[in-house]
């Protein structure tokens, strides 16, 4: 009997729809990924070295690649013999890019099985249209937005653009499998378990999976002899086991699991050891939480729940979850059997010790989105049929109506699904948008000019960002690696892409060049190509690089924030630019300087980042401004503008930018810095001076919500009234800011506001404790008064507020109550404390309890 409905039964305008959907995600993210790729947002991990894997297998070499200076396989990480078939790709367009389009396509083409399984279930509730009669118009629409649920979900959406990997191409496979167990194809569900467990060592648990799936529903669906008009298989009936289905489930299963052992316990190590002196898959130390290697995870998961679960609840993972859940309106909970499919390779990622596993923005997600959407699938209509009767039962014409068609469910879903796409989507309508849809710049493009100058058969020695425009060669190294390259190919104006820190790329650079072995060859905008060989007669010293290359000094455009500050009446901050990458909450930054007379060659520029508390967290010290690398500010032109940059970077939730200028080996020398002036223009914006004005404070700004923003005016401040007094000063909190609950082990951030009433003669010190219901002191933060910089009393202006921040340790073994928060003064020298006055400023004690703590153990962690 045929499987599929009547044609002149499924309406013509739904396939139309259908194809529409998938051919449109195809093409456009398609192009984005391509973008991406063209704007060097790709990288050797994981782009480069997956294409020139696949290229190798392609040429017959099976999955050959370039590992640091020796020629390896990628089987020392991943067993991916899917690979062989998608190498064939390259005989129609070999190109990197090629891949790209692949993993678009392949992505979209799994909503076509999503339609037919959500068209058949939601049609007959078993998956077989064509053996039902009167086969249900209603069910279209619901199975076109269970499609339109799976082409929009976010993880999937995440795992497209992030460059190409294996893993995603499951997603469609097990959704293949899924449609061959509701249409009882067991042929074609071993075919596609098969290609499900070659995808990767991990998905083989999956396939697994799927085989005792299959397994169960051939015992519990019996049959019995075919009656005309009725369904072969009847679920829950006398009669024998499906026997087809338990086979095909049974061998599944255990190709599954063997296929995972020898792939993870034979293959991987057998190439690990020589490669990494590993003993087992170098992944199974992303777990570190639960064990060193995948025996002791297991042994963790079995004997120690309580630690699993107090791993699982953190709140990055339960985000996690509902990143998952979300995008099909939760309906995927009503189909539990389907997300426990799931649940290797979903363990793997909410366990795993690293977060970007957990954080849905990368591919390991990509295969749930089968789940998910297969579960809601099985959920709609687990939900919509009890309503459905009790509809009929009621006799309630209208509500039939409206429960028929599965409106509900359609819009419940869409309603979820639409809203999480604005929320964490890729399209022009998701939050990533601006992200992910990158400009391809003149300064991009000038990449083909150099390619041109790279034969395909030469050896090549290139960056991070680069890699994967070269992958299509034998042997390709990444820089400062070497090898046997004859080329070198870099681009110093790069913002990502640094494997190695700037300062080795400069100095192995440098050590070429006057080497007598490397000649540059061409030089334009950053971009630096040398090529091994005798150049002319040695220099002494660095060979100079041509004008050209320092055109990435130029500045394209005016700072997003001007500025007018002078360092040493000699140097000038003419403004910077804040460029946030939302996505993985880094920060980079861009400033515009401009020299007003010649500058001395030991001058340094050092610009750095500060939490409230005057933490430093970031510096020049670790990552350097990198035009100035190689364009020294002693070279910079009088009076024209330069501009430098600095990399992105991991910064705390709030944070401001100070920036110096000095001369010598060591910032801590407060002599070797240059004096620092700012305009009252650049004051008007929320810059301060700080350590008798020798560095300049630019505006705070704060992560929020995962957005990036300016605080130009001070934090919300609770009022308070606490007023102390000594050696004649009189100082006043007026205002303070703390959080009311935290947990043990947390560092909580206290914020306090003081005015001064008279001049304090000397430098005094702010204690603030935690003090349990007995007096004892629990936790204490004592320190100089701090608000992105050092603000001694002695300096302080008289009635005007000032801010000063604490963080405040509390112990990991705190027991859970409520503590007492008391703040006061004292003089560091002869420890000495301040009075607490009352209003008629009589001393009642030394400290005062300004607020109310409670300690407990499920308060969330500070953001």
């Amino acid at each position: 009997m045929s499987t599929q409905a009547p044609a002149a039964r499924r309406p013509r305008w739904a396939m139309a729809m259908l194809w529409a959907m998938i051919l449109a995600y195809a093409a456009y993210f398609s192009v984005l990924s391509v973008r991406l790729h063209d704007a060097q947002r790709t990288h050797k991990s994981d782009l480069g070295q997956m294409d020139q894997a696949i290229w190798n297998t392609n040429r017959g070499r099976f999955v050959q690649e370039t590992k640091l200076e020796e020629v390896s396989a990628r089987l020392t990480d991943h067993v991916e013999p899917i690979y062989a078939p998608v190498s064939l790709v390259f005989y129609l367009w070999d190109d990197v890019r090629a891949l790209l389009v692949l993993q678009s396509v392949a992505l979209a083409l799994g909503a076509w099985p999503v339609y037919l399984i959500a068209e058949g279930r939601l049609a007959t509730g078993r998956g077989h249209s064509d053996r039902q009669p009167g086969y249900r118009r209603t069910a279209v629409v619901a199975a076109l937005a269970c499609a339109a649920a799976y082409l929009l979900y976010p993880p999937l959406q995440a795992a497209n653009v992030a460059e190409f990997h294996a893993l995603p191409l499951a997603t469609p496979l097990i959704l293949l499998v899924f449609l061959a167990i509701e249409r009882q194809r067991w042929a074609w569900f071993l075919v596609a378990t098969v290609l499900v467990a070659m995808v990767q060592e991990g998905t083989a648990l999956l396939a697994a999976a799927l085989g005792a799936y299959a397994l169960a529903l051939g015992l519990w669906r019996r049959t019995r002899p075919p009656v005309p008009g009725a369904a072969a298989a009847v679920a829950g009936t006398g009669g024998r086991p499906d026997m087809a289905a338990v086979v095909a489930g049974a061998a599944a299963l255990l190709f599954g699991l063997g296929w995972f052992y020898v792939a993870t316990f034979v293959i991987i190590p057998a190439y690990a050891a020589p490669a990494y002196g590993l003993e087992e898959t170098p992944y199974a130390a992303r777990f570190g939480a639960l064990g060193d290697s995948f025996g002791q995870v297991a042994l963790s998961m079995l004997t120690r729940p309580g630690l699993v679960l107090q791993v699982a609840l953190e709140p990055l993972r339960v985000e996690y979850v509902w990143r998952l859940l979300a995008p099909v309106g939760f309906l995927a909970l009503a189909g539990p059997e389907i997300l426990l499919l799931a649940f290797p390779l979903f363990a793997a990622n909410a366990l795993s010790s690293y977060p970007m596993q957990y954080s849905g923005l990368l591919h390991y997600s990509a295969p749930l989105a089968a789940y998910a959407v297969m579960g809601a699938i099985v959920g709609g209509h687990r939900i919509s049929a009890p309503l459905r009767r009790l509809a009929l039962q009621a006799r309630s014409r209208s509500l039939w109506r409206l429960l028929r068609p599965y409106r509900p469910l359609v819009v419940w879903l869409l309603f979820w699904s639409i809203t999480c796409q604005i929320a964490y989507g890729y399209t022009p309508v998701g939050r990533q948008f601006g992200y992910t849809w990158p400009e391809v710049t003149a300064h991009h493009r000038l990449l083909e000019r150099f390619a041109a100058q790279v034969p395909a058969e030469v050896p090549l020695s290139t960056m991070s960002s680069l890699y994967p425009h070269f992958t299509h060669r034998q042997n390709i190294y990444q820089f400062p690696l070497l090898g046997d390259a004859e080329v070198v190919l870099l681009d110093l104006a790069a913002t990502t892409g640094w494997s190695s820190h700037p300062t080795v790329v400069r100095d192995k650079v440098r050590q070429m060049l006057q080497s007598g072995q490397w000649a540059v060859q061409d030089a334009a905008d950053g971009y630096l190509l040398l090529r091994r060989g005798v150049p002319p007669a040695p220099v002494e010293g660095t060979p100079a690089l041509p004008a050209a290359f320092y055109s990435f000094a130029d500045p394209q455009a005016g700072p997003q924030f001007p500025l007018d500050i002078t360092f040493g009446g000699r140097l000038r901050l003419l403004g910077y630019d804040v460029i946030p990458e939302e996505q993985f909450r880094r920060t980079g930054f861009r400033f515009y300087w401009q020299a007003l007379e010649p500058l001395p060659a030991d001058l340094e520029l050092r610009i750095f980042a500060v939490t409230p508390d005057g933490e430093e967290v970031d510096s020049t010290d670790q990552r350097p401004l990198m035009q100035a690398l190689w364009r020294q500010p002693a070279d910079w032109p009088v009076g024209e503008v330069v501009v430098t940059d600095k990399l992105p970077w991991y910064l705390p939730r709030q944070w401001a930018l100070g920036v110096g200028a000095y001369q010598g080996e060591a910032w801590s020398e407060h002599g070797s810095r240059w004096p620092v002036v700012a305009e009252p223009a650049a004051q008007g914006i929320g810059t301060a001076t700080f350590d008798d004005s020798t560095w300049v404070r630019l505006n705070p700004w704060q992560w929020r919500r995962g957005r990036l923003i300016t605080l130009p005016t001070p934090p919300a401040i609770m009022p308070a009234a606490h007023t102390f007094g000594g050696d004649g000063w009189i100082v006043t909190l007026t205002g303070m800011d703390e959080p009311a609950r935290a947990a043990p082990g947390q560092e909580v951030p206290v914020t306090l506001q003081w005015e001064a009433q008279t001049a304090a003669p000397r430098d005094y010190t702010v204690f603030v404790h935690l003090r349990d219901a007995a007096g004892n002191v629990v936790a204490q933060a004592d320190a100089t008064p701090h608000y992105y910089g050092s603000l001694p009393t002695s300096r302080w202006p008289l009635a005007e507020p000032v801010l000063d921040a604490h963080t405040l340790p509390l112990p990991a073994n705190l027991p859970p109550g409520v503590y007492d928060l008391v703040v006061g003064w004292y003089y560091w020298e002869t420890q000495e404390r301040l009075a607490l006055l009352d209003h008629n400023n009589i001393p009642t004690g030394d400290g005062a309890v300004v607020a109310q703590m409670e300690v407990d153990t499920t308060a969330g962690p500070t953001p």
